[in-house]
């Protein structure tokens, strides 16, 4: 499976947990879930950050405004938090050393966020595993399913006591399918949707090395005008 396609998963993954954790909820241990699915995501997808000084000292950084959140939880820690993930990603996914260029390679994670998550969706349709045929499921699975089905319906009408499971069964089923579809709310898919927004701004790196480009660019050595 192409690279593309294993970051459109992980993004997927990522916004699942997003919508789980954080759904009505206030932040808390839930942030500590979803740090850590996207801090263990980002050295998955990019291991050469763990040759990277300045990603370690990041790290460091983020852990302790994380404990700070947990701890304290008050707006002055969730902005460091935020922005000290925000940092931790632009330098994992990116050859930077100034600051200012790191946030410009991150806001363009965040905007041209759709278009890399396309790519991985298309690479995911081009390497899809091929179908089973009509036939074939209809012979090892349709129809061996029909023939339980009469079997049970027969026997039910014949006892009265696996009559009376077989409808606590069918109230227990059709319970589940009824929570199961509430969780589809056109607000839980709006929140799903910014999951996959946000988990995909952080994990899916650009293939525009603009910022980059012009940060290895910049000379180190202070050079004297008159």
């Amino acid at each position: 499976m192409q690279k593309d396609a294993i970051k459109a998963l992980v993004t997927i993954l990522g916004a699942i947990i997003f919508n789980l954790v954080f759904w009505q909820e206030k932040l808390a241990l839930n942030l500590l879930l979803f740090d850590v699915f996207v801090i263990g995501s980002v050295f998955f997808l990019y291991p050469g950050m763990f040759s990277k000084p300045a990603t370690l000292w990041l790290l460091l950084g983020h852990a302790i405004t994380l404990a700070a959140v947990l701890v304290n939880n008050t707006l002055l820690s969730k902005l460091a938090c935020s922005a000290t993930l925000l940092m931790l990603m632009a330098f994992a996914q990116y050859l930077h050393r100034s600051v200012w260029y790191a946030a410009g390679s991150t806001l363009l994670n965040f905007a041209l966020m759709v278009v890399s998550f396309g790519k991985g969706v298309g690479a995911l349709q081009k390497g899809k595993l091929p179908g089973i045929g009509l036939r074939r499921a209809l012979r090892f699975v349709v129809l061996p399913l029909l023939i339980v089905a009469v079997f049970v319906l027969v026997y039910a009408m014949a006892n009265t006591v696996f009559m009376n499971v077989l409808s606590d069964m069918g109230m227990a089923v059709q319970q589940f399918f009824t929570q199961f579809f509430s969780w589809f709310s056109f607000g839980r898919l709006a929140f799903l949707l910014l999951g996959i927004f946000v988990t995909g701004a952080l994990l899916l790196k650009s293939k525009i090395l603009f910022f980059q480009e012009n940060d290895i660019a910049q000379h180190n050595d202070l050079i004297r005008r008159k």
